[in-house]
């Protein structure tokens, strides 16, 4: 029903606030032209397998909600440019968002993060790559404390929100 009814969005932000159990539906797939998708402040804890339909998306907020890893659907989105995933309960950073071909900032703030895989250490020697933010995790307090942290194996930029 979604896609006949709005066929033609760009940009969906949805959000519940009445304090239910949320799941995103898997029709969210058929919002093929969708180039931003906000759900922040949903209380989700998954996204959908049929994200990964959604071959225009530029722009995922899924900040502030239960998420415990970086959704697997964002793996083959080609046009991905920035992914919000701040105040989740996310622990490990994989591989593939790397691999992710216009990816430019990866928001990963206040999440659970204690090290950076070695794997991705690797990856990055010679690479051009996006901008990950880090702070309020563990990973970043190691720093701040002094002590020893794989953070500094991975060019790490400031960048803006706009």
């Amino acid at each position: 029903y979604l896609q006949y009814a709005f066929p033609e969005y760009y940009s969906l932000f949805i959000g519940w606030g009445d304090g239910r159990s949320p799941k995103l539906p898997e029709e969210i797939g058929q919002f093929r032209r969708l180039g931003l998708l906000s759900v922040r402040y949903s209380g989700i804890s998954e996204l959908p397998a049929s994200i990964a339909q959604l071959e225009f998306l530029t722009d995922l907020n899924a900040g502030f909600n239960g998420l415990t890893e970086v959704p697997d659907c964002l793996r083959g989105l080609k046009h991905l440019r920035e992914v919000d995933l701040r105040n989740n309960q996310i622990i490990t950073i994989p591989l593939w968002i790397m691999q992710l071909p216009a990816l430019h900032v990866l928001w990963l703030e206040r999440n659970q993060i204690a090290t950076i895989p070695p794997e991705l250490k690797k990856y990055a020697r010679g690479r051009k790559l996006p901008a990950i933010r880090l702070y309020g995790n563990p990973v970043a307090e190691q720093r701040k404390r002094g002590l020893p942290c794989q953070r500094s194996a991975l060019k790490f930029r400031e960048v803006r929100k706009y």
